[in-house]
This record gives C-alpha cells, structure tokens and sequence, in this order.
C-alpha cells in the first residue's frame, strides 16, 4: 500500500476521523447500491445516445469508465499521513484511502505546503512570524495579548490599591521624589521604583489589621508580582495551546520575548513582560480611580471616521478569525465529497467534467495559505518599523506609550483582516492576469466607503444628525408620537434604577460609594385634594381636647346620678322586702323568690368586701357597684373620685385597698364576680316585669335597680373611652406644645384603604371620591375625611390611639345587651339558619321513621312506668291546683274558676298525643294505643 503525505495548517486530528469516516464508507453496502445505480443510470443513457446517433463512440467510452474508474479510483487505495504544521511532531495515521480521495489531496497539500514554506523562508525569520506556523499576525496577537495581563487576585489588587495611593502618591505630590512624568517614562515601573528609597512612615495596613510601611511592605509586593506574572503566563499558554500549554510553554516565552524584541526593542524575559504590563495596568486603574473625568476617550473622531473604523474594525476581526478556518473546512469538505464525485464519474458523459473541476478545487484552495504568508510577512514589517518608532522615544513600553502601542496593533490587524478578504478572489484571478482583480477591489472598498460617506452626508445635509445612539433589546408595539417637543439636555452615568415589588425606587450611585436612595412618592394615589396629618392636626387639636374634656365633664356627672340613684334603689330593699302590699292583683311567689336570692348574693359579696378590708357596708356596696359595671379602679386615688357619689374615702381606706395581700386580692375578685353574677340576675328578672302594669313593691325595685344598672353600664364605658381619649388628645397637645421639630406624613394611603373597606362592594364610587374634582365632590369627600379622622383606624396608623387597657375589652364584650328588645337576625343569617334547620328537621324525621319501623319496636313502650309517671304527674298537678287556687274546693261547679297555668301545663304533659287526621299511622303509635286501651280495662 503506497504511503502519501496529507498537510494541513490546523485541525489535525479532525482531518484524521474525517478521513477514517470516508474510507469506511468506501466498504460498505451503501456505498455499493450507490455505485450500482450511478453505474443503471450510465448504461441507459449510453443506450439511449447510441440509438439515436448510431455512434459506437458511445459504447466504447461507457467500456472504459466502467473498467478503469472503479479499478485505477476506487479499488487502488493508500495509506494517508496526516502531517498538521501548527503542531510540530503530530502525525496522523489512516489506512484504505481510495485514490479518488488521496491523490487529489496529496497533490493539493503537498503543493500547498511547498509553496508556502518557500514564501515563508523569503518573507520571514522566525518561527513565530510564519503562517504557517503561528497564523496571520501572531507575533502582534501574541503582543495584545500580553498587553492585557492584569492583577486578577482580588487581594493583591487591594494592596497594589493601598500602596499607590499610601506610598506612590505620597512620593510624588510630597516628598518630590520623582514626577509623574518620570513614572509613566519608565520602561520598567518595578525598576524604576527599585532605585527610589521607600517612606519609612507612611505606609499600609493589611488584612489582619497589622501595620507596615512601604519601605517594609514592597518587598512582598514585588515577590507577589512575580508569582502573579508566572501565574498570568501560564494563563496565556493555556489560552492559546489548549491541554498542549505544558508542551508549548518554552516556545511560548520565547515567542513572547522575541516578539517585545521585535516590536518594542526590549530584549526581557517573558515573565518580566507580563510583570511590566500587569504594574502598567495596575497604575492606570489606580489613576482612573482618582477622577471619574479621566475615564473619557484619549482620541476624537468626527462621525464619519468612526464609521468607517467601524467598518474596518468589524470586517478585519472577522476575515481574520474565520478565512483561515473556511479553508480548512473547505479542505475537509471535498475531500469528504469523494463518494459523490466517483459516483457522477461513473456517467461517461460527466467523468471528465467532474474530476477536473474535482481536482481543480483542491489546487485553488493550496494558492491561499501562500497568499495568506505573503501577506503576513509584509504586514508583519511594517508593523515592526511603525512599533520600534513608537517605542524608541521612552526606550521600551512604559505607561504613556502603551496605549498608542495597543491602538497600532490593533488597527493593523483590522486592516490585515480585510486585505485577507481579497485573498479567495486574488487567487481565483492569478492565472488571469491582476488587472480585473485590482479594478474589482477597488470598486469594493470604495462602494463601502461611499455608503457609510452617504449616510453621514445625508444626515448632514437634513438635520437629521445623532450622536452615539445605542440600542439594544427594543420592543415597540402600536406607537403614535404626534406634536411633542422635548429639548432638554440628560446626561446620567452610574446609576442603577429598580423597582421594587411594592412600586417604591430604589437609585443605587456607582460614582458615589454604592449610595442608595429610595423614592416612594408614586406608591401611592395623587388626587386633586391633599392629606397631610400635620396640618390638620394643628388646626383641629385644640377644638378636638375642648370636646374631649366636655364629654368627660357630662359623663362624669351622669354617671355620678347613676351611682346616687343605685344607692337609693338599694336603701329601698329592706321596705320592699317587709312590705307585701301590691300595686295591682296579680302576685307571683316564684318572681320575688328569685329577686331575694340575687339580692341575697349581691348582700353577701358586700359583707365579704367590708370583712376583708374593713369598709363600711355603703362603701363596700359603692365599690362593688362600680367594679360590676365596668368602673375601671386600677389606683387608690380612684376611690372617691370614679366611685365617690355620696361616700366618703378616707386615707386609710385607700392605703389598705394599695396594699392589699394576695388572699384580699382573691377574695375581692370573687366578690365583684358574685355581685356581677346577683346583679345580672336581679336585672334580667326586672326587665321580665315590663309587661306587667302592676308591680309588688318588690317588683317594683328589680325593675328600677335593672334599669338604672344597665344605664350604669353604658355610662361607665363612655366615661372611660372619654378619660382615655382626653388622655390621649392632652399628650399629643403638650408634645405639640413643646417639641420643635416637626414631622409630616401623608394620610393618602391610610385614607384609600379606609374608603376600600367602606365602599368594598362599589369600586365606581371609590374611584369618583378618589378623582374627585367638582367643588361638591370634594366637599363629600372632605365629609369623609373627618369621619377618619374620628376613626381607630387613623388613630391606629399614626400612633395616637390610648395605650391598652382593659376597658377595650369590657366595652366590647361585658357591655350589658338590651334585654327588652328582641335580638334581630340579618337576611344572611335568617336564611343559613332556615336552610339548616330544613336540613336538621329533614335528618330527625328520618331517623324518627326509621326507629318506628324498626323490627321490635313495640317494647321501647313500658305500660307500667307509663302508669306511674302518670299518676306522679296527676299527684302533682292537683298539689299545684289547690295552692294556686284554694278557694275552688268549697265553691259551686257552676262557678268554678278556669283552670290556672300550672294545671293546663300539667294536663298537657300527662294527656296522651291526639292523632293526626288523615296521617299515616306508624306502627309503633298503634301498639301505644292499643297498649292505652288494654290498660284502661284492667283498671
């Protein structure tokens, strides 16, 4: 098997699979059956032109093809190696190549390779300058490259931070050491630093908190340097080798130094370069961060220069990155495409046709890597002389030379990428003479001159002129802008606007240290009407305490009457209880039974307090009064003054209820709850009599003690909410009085919500009170506004609310109802309530039917305790008869009186149930019946 070599420039090993991939195709089936129709499809058409013609011309030629392309191209096979010139020792191996692959290929590479190598030899000296070794321009990329090494530890760049501004700065602007001048001179910063003599008193203090100064502490930062330089060449040589940096590293400091020899004229190590390039970078991001100004660009173009930069810049970058690549893709490309050419070759009419422009492709493709390394070497020269005269005059690169030095490097590589551009047409044109391709380039470069001239002229000529507009990620949808005219000037750098899920801003300020700011102004509604709680307030307090103190006065006094009118009615029990003279004819035992027993216990809670602490009984029954009707006594000076209506407190009273023991405490509570408890009871059984228009006298005082008890009640909840919001209203008047800083909230948001839960089921209404705008719509809504200013809910929002107490409480919740009128159900609750019992009533029937049916049912009935539960009740019932009525015995039957209460409700409990008409009868109502009937019998 015949050996044949395969060169390529890149992508070595991905040639190999290739190559693999295609002789394996070669052997299969597929292959085959498509061999075999090419070969169906020449022999028709060789048929079909020898019919026609007559010509044997025909026949002999299809005998050829199908006889010598299958043998000479397909059948004859050569191992291929695969030889890549970036990678120097990389060899591919791959066996079974058919012919019509290798052949064309090797005399291709083969031709390409020669030709480029002998280009390369005239037009370069190092290694690192070929094409054919490093790529278009690598000595240059090599120099970019380098040239961004920077410090990437985040430690090290606070140091190299603190050290210049602690030391640095203080060398130049106060010792006078050197310039700065002299600095961004240096050809060598850490050279250059080396020879100045370090502050021995300024200095930096370090992460632990220990102090060093700067003649102590650049030492260590230049042995860090050091390492960071190592470290960012190692970075470098994986960047550009990939897992082969270890391989190339030697190669790639000498490629490194040779071309800062080449460019700069500087004969140092690598390491030293990137060191000199990381402390260059490290300054300038020091100086920037002195004045933000100093950040703007070091050049001014006018629009159409930067344009065509633009131009330039974006064509070069890419003819640079992707040519190179296109041809070896192509390379690959038709060398893959093999299968399909043998096969169009084995059309007779096709076959010379398709293997010539076959074979042509491949020496068209071998012109470019020649043209790309004539190119590269002259580009490379004048890059050479243009660089060394811009850094001979601060003898290497220092800090004022380094951005020119980056700004040529870079435009020439641009330019280099778009000269590449002509290399497919120029290679295409060589045998054709150059004429028609100058005049092709030409017309090209200047079209695209021309349009980017135009669009500039054009906007010059109409106005119609802007001035680096960016945009990015626009989305626009249904927009009419009509007669808007905004001619002011914005110019916002370093800020960070947000919103937050609440609507409110947050600004964060990059220029400033990271400041933050918060704007809440849009979260909340902006009527025509304003709230502010501060005005208001200093134009209301005072007529708001005025009233205050004047309801408390008034409920003060009412509950004063109250109390005197509870002690008279109670110093009536003793005449009512002796007295048993009525006001009409009606008596009732039971009543005045149950007013003597909730006196009875009131009277007990009154002796237990005056034994515990030895009051009198008038003033034991006054506290107990006031305690039980919600009388607030949290002080001993509340002892006179909340329940003195007619008596008297003296100190020693109120030093014994301040020191009261655990016990007198017990015990005093369980008296306030048995007088509450007597008490509630004496005023229910009161407020049963109202109906009666004749009272005992006994009666008569349950009824005025249930009246005035409940009056009490009410009044002792609206004097304490009285105390407490004159409280209230007198601390905010002396804080108003005698602080001088002021404080102003808006009431808008608490406003809002207060008319969301009043108008909750009318969103229309709310939306009119809020955009409220008419004179009488403003009136309604200032109407409104003083009810929430009355509210909880405005004194809960801003603070003015009394502290708590249990009064809150006792006001909710001990508030004795109104027991004469009868308790009202809303329409939602009569209708839950009528659907439930439905539902209830329902579920009882059934299980009623269900029980009568049940098999046995009969013995649930017992005639004996039916017998004896009767006779008790008749027992009884005629007890209750003779003491309601004791006079009916001796009269006439005739004149019998009707039957009381007690008997009628008797009877009705111990006469049997009267059937139904017309209703199904159960069958356990017939054995009760029937057991009725045996029972009346037998007696």
């Amino acid at each position: 098997m015949i050996t044949l070599h395969y060169y390529t420039y890149s992508q070595g090993g991905a040639l190999m699979r290739a190559l693999n991939a295609i002789a394996t195709f070669f052997g299969t089936a597929t292959f085959g059956s498509m061999l075999s129709i090419a070969i169906m499809v020449g022999a028709v058409l060789t048929l079909g032109l020898f019919t026609f013609s007559r010509n044997p011309q025909h026949l002999w030629k299809w005998a050829i093809v199908f006889a010598l392309v299958p043998l000479l191209l397909i059948q004859q096979k050569a191992r291929m190696l695969v030889i890549d010139l970036t990678e120097p020792g990389s060899t591919y191996v791959v066996d079974n190549v058919p012919f019509v692959v290798a052949l064309p290929t090797w005399a291709a590479s083969t031709l390409m390779a020669g030709i480029t190598e002998s280009v390369e030899a005239i037009f370069t000296t190092s290694d690192e300058h070929r094409y054919g070794r490093t790529g278009m321009l690598f000595g240059s990329e090599l120099f970019l490259l380098s040239r961004q090494a920077d410090v990437k530890e985040v430690a090290l760049r606070r140091r190299w931070y603190d050290f210049f501004h602690n030391c640095i700065i203080g060398d130049v602007e106060i010792n006078d050491k050197y310039t700065w001048d002299e600095l961004g001179e240096a050809p060598d910063l850490f050279g250059f630093l080396d020879k100045h003599s370090m502050s021995p008193l300024r200095g930096v203090i370090l992460s632990n908190g220990e102090f060093q100064t700067c003649r102590e502490f650049y030492p260590d930062l230049r042995r860090d340097f050091e390492y960071a330089a190592k470290g960012d060449l190692n970075l470098l040589s994986t960047y550009l080798f990939g897992r082969h940096a270890s391989v190339y590293s030697e190669q790639l400091n000498r490629a490194l130094s040779n071309s800062y020899h080449s460019f700069i004229g500087i004969s140092n190590s690598a390491v030293d370069v990137l060191r000199q390039n990381m402390a260059i970078n490290a300054v300038r991001f020091s100086i920037n961060t002195l004045d933000p100004t100093s950040n703007a660009l070091n050049y001014a173009y006018t629009q159409n220069k930067m344009q065509q930069t633009s131009m330039w810049a974006t064509l070069g970058m890419q003819a640079r990155e992707f040519l190179p690549m296109l041809h070896t893709m192509m390379f690959f490309i038709f060398s893959c495409l093999g299968f399909f050419v043998i096969a169009a070759a084995m059309i007779p009419s096709m076959t010379k046709m398709v293997l010539l422009n076959y074979v042509r492709t491949f020496f068209y493709l071998a012109t470019w890597p020649a043209l790309f390394a004539i190119l590269n070497g002259i580009m490379l020269w004048t890059l050479e002389s243009r660089s060394l005269s811009t850094a001979s005059l601060f003898n290497g690169l220092s800090l004022k030379n380094a951005i020119a030095l980056d700004e040529l490097h870079i435009r020439f590589a641009w330019m280099t990428g778009f000269l590449m551009m002509s290399i497919p047409v120029l290679a295409g044109k060589i045998l054709q003479g150059g004429g028609r391709f100058v005049e092709s380039m030409n017309y090209q470069l200047a079209s695209m001159i021309n349009s980017t001239n135009a669009r500039v002229s054009a906007s010059a000529s109409t106005g119609n002129v802007d001035f680096g507009n960016l945009q990015m990620s626009n989305h626009a949808f249904n927009n009419m802008t009509a007669n808007k005219l905004d001619d002011t000037v914005a110019l916002r750098t370093g800020m960070a606007s947000v919103q937050n899920p609440d609507g409110s801003m947050t600004n964060t300020y990059f220029n400033d240290g990271n400041r933050q700011t918060f704007h809440s102004q849009d979260t909340e509604s902006k009527a025509l009407w304003s709230t502010q709680v501060q005005s208001l307030l200093q134009t209301s307090i005072q007529d708001q305490y005025a009233q205050a103190v004047s309801a408390q006065t008034q409920t003060s006094a009412s509950l004063t009457d109250a109390f005197n009118k509870g002690h008279q009615i109670q110093n009536r029990w003793n005449d009512a209880w002796s007295s048993s003279q009525s006001y009409g004819e009606g008596h009732t035992l039971s009543t005045e039974g149950h007013i003597a027993q909730a006196n009875s216990k009131m009277g007990a809670a009154v002796e237990s307090v005056s034994k515990t602490l030895g009051w009198t009984e008038d003033q034991s029954s006054a506290y107990l009064m006031a305690a039980s009707a919600g009388v607030e006594i949290g002080t001993p000076k509340m002892l006179g003054s909340s329940i003195g209506a007619g008596v008297k407190w003296s100190d020693e009273n109120r030093e014994a209820f301040s020191h009261m023991t655990a016990e007198q405490k017990q015990v005093m509570d369980q008296a306030t709850h048995q007088y509450s408890d007597g008490a509630t009871a004496l005023q229910r059984t009161g407020f049963t009599l109202d109906a009666k228009d004749n009272r005992s006298a006994m009666e008569q005082y349950a009824h005025d003690f249930a009246l005035n008890y409940q009056r009490t009640q009410g009044l002792a909840v609206s004097a304490s909410e009285s105390s407490a919001k004159v409280d209230s209203l007198s601390s905010l008047k002396s804080q108003m009085e005698s602080d001088s800083a002021s404080f102003s909230a808006s009431a808008m948001s608490g406003f809002q919500r207060y008319l969301e839960g009043m108008f909750s089921g009318d969103p229309e209404e709310l939306q009119r009170l809020m955009t409220a705008r008419l004179p009488e719509e403003i009136k309604e809504v200032q109407g409104y506004y003083e009810k929430y200013l009355d509210s909880k809910d405005f004194q809960r929002n801003f603070g003015l609310a009394p502290p708590y107490n249990e009064m809150d409480d006792l006001a909710e919740l001990h508030l004795a109802p109104e027991l004469r009128s009868q308790p009202s159900l809303t329409p939602k609750q009569k209708a839950m309530a009528q659907s439930e019992a439905e539902l209830a009533q329902s579920s009882i029937e059934e299980i009623t039917t269900d029980m009568i049916r049940l098999y046995d049912s009969e013995r649930l009935f017992s005639p004996d305790d039916h017998r004896n539960v009767r006779g008790n009740a008749a027992v009884w019932g005629g007890h209750l008869q003779s003491q309601a009525d004791p006079e009916s015995e001796s009269s006439d039957d005739s004149h019998a009186s009707p039957p009381s209460e007690h008997v009628r409700k008797v009877e009705s409990h111990t006469s049997a149930p009267d059937m139904v008409q017309n209703e199904q009868q159960y069958e356990g109502y017939k054995q009760y019946v029937r057991r009725k009937d045996d029972t009346s019998e037998q007696e």
